[in-house]
């Protein structure tokens, strides 16, 4: 079997140690015919300069203030594979037959548009994503908290992956990452656009890497908070269709929020009754703070409100998310 060109795209802002370990795996994969491709936002940590010393047969890019959308489209603008391989994190490692698992997926069927394998949580055999699906309320649900021995065998047709495995020329045809959405859901929103062209997004779950999960951007940053508040938002007006969008909206806008606020109290009142709890994720730094960005992210979308229809309106009417 010949094994086509494959491009990774790695986005990166100041993960010096995180890459160096992300690259050191990643040029052990067992596959003949790969590039890899940092974009970096302007790394002031030395990353740069490391790349190019210890990894000179990584090609790489400096674009300062890059977001994680704009990265990926320099990154396949200049990508001589014929598969592209994006959203790869800086703060995760790779099982030597990642690639050539995800590879062998794609090329099983012209139908399949992308592949994505399991993201392990790294130091665990804890399940981090494991091939999403969103429910009728626009809830993602993954194999998260189950461990590498209860995932099932076999291809899995799911409506998104974290790292898109990907033919070069359905990228294109999709038009890139929306660069709009900075951070978060520029995965899932090319998935479901992919899915809208007719194509199946398909999960790998022998295909292994070890994620630590946003070590790069923070686990509570405030910045963290208001880009998957107002993204979300987005996603869903985009994507979902006219039965299921009032629904997701008020999931998203008022049983998740005022979920999350009680949670937050009640972790606060007695935070070893809920040190181990699963529900930890609805957990929020400051209540307060939490209003404020939940206020400004709707604030954006309504001020963004005509650009968000204009994009819903440029998919297939038939093939909004239901």
């Amino acid at each position: 079997m010949r094994y086509p060109k494959v491009s990774l795209i790695i986005p990166n802002l100041n993960g010096k140690e995180m890459l160096r370990r992300c690259l050191q795996s990643l040029i052990n994969l067992d596959y003949p015919d790969y590039e890899i491709i940092v974009v970096d936002g302007g790394s002031i940590d030395g990353t740069p300069e490391m790349v190019k010393k210890e990894f000179p047969n990584v090609i790489l890019i400096i674009k300062p203030d890059a977001n994680i959308g704009e990265s990926i489209n320099l990154g396949a603008k200049i990508a001589k594979g014929e598969i592209i391989g994006f959203d790869l994190n800086n703060d995760e490692t790779f099982e030597p037959l990642w690639l050539k698992k995800l590879v062998n997926a794609l090329l099983s069927s012209p139908d399949i548009g992308v592949v994505g394998g399991t993201r392990v949580k790294y130091g665990t055999e804890l399940i981090d994503e494991a091939g999403v699906k969103f429910n009728y309320f626009g809830i993602p649900w993954s194999n998260i908290k189950l461990k590498l021995k209860d995932l099932p065998k076999g291809i899995q047709e799911v409506d998104y992956v974290g790292i898109p495995i990907v033919r070069k020329e359905v990228f294109e045809m999709i038009g890139g990452c929306d660069e709009s959405y900075e951070i978060f859901y520029e995965d899932s929103d090319f998935c479901l656009k992919v899915k809208k062209a007719g194509l199946k997004v398909c999960w790998v779950p022998d295909a292994i890497s070890y994620h630590e999960r946003e070590a790069t951007i923070g686990k509570s940053s405030e910045k963290v908070l208001y880009m998957q508040l107002r993204n979300k938002i987005k996603f869903l007006l985009i994507h979902f269709s006219l039965p299921r969008l009032p629904l997701a909206l008020t999931y998203e806008l008022i049983v998740l929020p005022v979920l999350r606020i009680l949670f937050t109290l009640m972790f606060k009142m007695n935070p070893s009754l809920w040190q181990q709890s699963r529900a930890r994720f609805l957990l929020v730094p400051s209540v307060g703070r939490f209003l404020l960005l939940y206020f400004r992210s709707l604030v954006w979308n309504l001020k963004t409100f005509k650009i968000t229809m204009m994009k819903r309106r440029a998919l297939p009417k038939t093939l909004n998310y239901d």
